[in-house]
């Protein structure tokens, strides 16, 4: 939070597997005005973010990672936020779930020059 005390205006906040149970739960812990000016993009999560619980936010998910699945066999995933489905990188681990996992690295760098397009660097 001292990132928007000392002036910060707008937050990408990157979370994977077990990152984004944290970063969610932190969110719903922390003042509504601030969420909205705080970006998710969840990297393979182990849970999903819903609409309107930050100010914006993606899932990037391999087609060959079981982990974000988990949610979804167990009928967990409710109004979500944009899912983007990735094929695998052809040089990706055959479990594609790590974070420096080639499959994300374009949507990744994507992600992040969109957002610094549109806020900057702060």
């Amino acid at each position: 939070v001292n990132f928007f005390a000392e002036g910060g205006k707008h937050f990408l906040q990157d979370a994977h597997s077990q990152g984004a149970i944290i970063a969610g739960l932190a969110a719903r812990r922390t003042d509504k005005e601030i969420m909205k000016n705080i970006e998710f993009m969840g990297v393979a999560p182990a849970t999903h973010m819903p609409k309107g619980l930050f100010g914006d936010a993606i899932h990037l998910e391999s087609e060959r990672d079981f982990v974000p699945g988990i949610e979804r066999w167990l009928g967990g995933i409710q109004d979500s936020a944009p899912i983007i489905s990735l094929a695998p990188h052809p040089e990706a681990d055959f479990w594609d779930h790590s974070f420096d996992s080639p499959t994300y690295s374009e949507p990744m760098e994507s992600h992040i020059s969109e957002f610094l397009g549109k806020y900057g660097a702060n």
